[in-house]
């Protein structure tokens, strides 16, 4: 006769498989039948990882601390760029984990280029910000927003140009009672500096600076194994369980959708490493694309999160750039470069895609030179 430990057990294991069934039902069916070519390892599944569904979604305090937090974010937006306005929004020990321009900064730090800098105030004195998204989860608030603005001042070390600026950007920024604690931006480099009509500035000691990542991650797979542990029964759960087992090298198949497009997702509105790809020249751009570039790949993620319609992903591809990358030679060495997905569901139909890399980053990781970015000088 079985004991009250072992009939537990059962218990919790019988739970455990209904909500797998339940889960991947909701995931998406419509998961094609294609060969694949080399199989993915499992989510490993133990009694004490599993648990039964909780049946209930955020509770009315979550949702209202996570509209609290939005709007913080919303107010701090305002006066983002103004080093004194922004004082009011930060806790007393706030750590600025990366800034907008973190390249250039990096590039810039400990060289000469750093004692040219004016202040951003004074290189951008009619900056404006426009928040095109603001999502959050618990104690995180991701914004999506344009930076536009004049520049007028020393910038990193490009000289005033009187030309004008808008360039996406993103941050994630962590809260505790009401204040950030911690903020993560980035901003689309490549496409500000075409605009001001240069490249990276060269430094004297012709050094590239790789800055450091300074996030912590984890697998898809480990964050997949605690998402299914602790199943939750609303669409927010399932949309993030979606995009979590497409970022995990060994998600269970029809977790996630195959479109006729080949991606998960109805509308790819962005790719993620954008300007890589569109500065590459033929025949290279065809014969030495993105993937072939890093075949051991593996996305170490920090942040997921959902919120209403939208799921959002920040995550360090990291990889060993063994083939060449656009016809950039391989470097053999490693890589980790940043990128943020937010996603768009329409129920359970993913219905968009939009990817946000670090394409200066990821440059200067495969030994490309910045001229890569240079836009060519008009025949006009």
């Amino acid at each position: 006769m079985p004991t009250k430990q072992t009939q537990r057990m059962n218990i919790l294991s019988l739970g455990a498989s209904t909500a797998m069934l339940m889960l991947l039902a909701a995931c998406g069916s419509d998961q094609s039948t294609e060969t694949v070519t080399e199989a993915a390892p499992a989510v490993e599944a133990t009694v004490e990882q599993l648990a039964a569904p909780i049946l209930q979604p955020p509770s009315q305090e979550e949702r209202a601390e996570r509209e609290r937090n939005k709007a913080v974010i919303a107010s701090y937006m305002e006066v983002l760029g103004d080093a004194e306005a922004e004082q009011e929004f930060l806790a007393a020990d706030y750590k600025m984990i990366r800034g907008e321009f973190h390249n250039l900064s990096y590039n810039a730090d400990g060289s000469e280029l750093a004692d040219m800098y004016d202040s951003l105030q004074n290189a951008f004195p009619d900056r404006n910000i426009e928040v095109v998204e603001l999502i959050g989860e618990g104690s995180t608030v991701v914004v999506r927003y344009q930076i536009q603005g004049t520049h007028q001042g020393n910038f990193y070390g490009i000289p005033a140009t009187g030309k004008s600026i808008d360039v996406e950007a993103i941050a994630i920024m962590e809260l505790a009672d009401g204040k950030i604690v911690d903020g993560w931006f980035m901003s689309d480099e490549v496409r500000l500096l075409n605009q001001l009509g240069t490249i990276m500035p060269a430094r004297a000691d012709g050094e590239s600076i790789v800055p450091p990542s300074n996030v912590a991650t984890r697998t898809g797979d480990a964050i997949l194994a605690d998402a299914l542990a602790n199943p939750i029964d609303s669409q927010e759960y399932r949309n993030k369980l979606k995009l979590n087992a497409y970022k995990a090298k060994g998600a269970p198949d029809g977790m996630y959708p195959k479109k006729a497009n080949g991606r998960p997702y109805n509308t790819y509105t962005r790719s993620g490493f954008l300007h890589l790809s569109e500065f590459a020249k033929e025949p290279a751009k065809s014969e030495f694309p993105m993937g072939g570039a890093f075949p051991d790949r593996v996305d170490m993620i920090s942040t997921l999160i959902a919120d209403g319609d939208k799921a959002v992903v920040r995550f360090l591809l990291t990889a060993t750039n063994t083939q060449s990358l656009f016809g950039i030679p391989a470097t053999n060495g490693p890589v980790a470069a940043w990128e943020v997905g937010i996603m768009t569901f329409n129920g359970d139909d993913w219905d968009l895609g939009w990817w946000f890399g670090d394409d200066h980053g990821m440059l200067s990781q495969v030994g490309g030179s910045p001229d890569y970015f240079a836009l060519e000088a008009s025949t006009e």
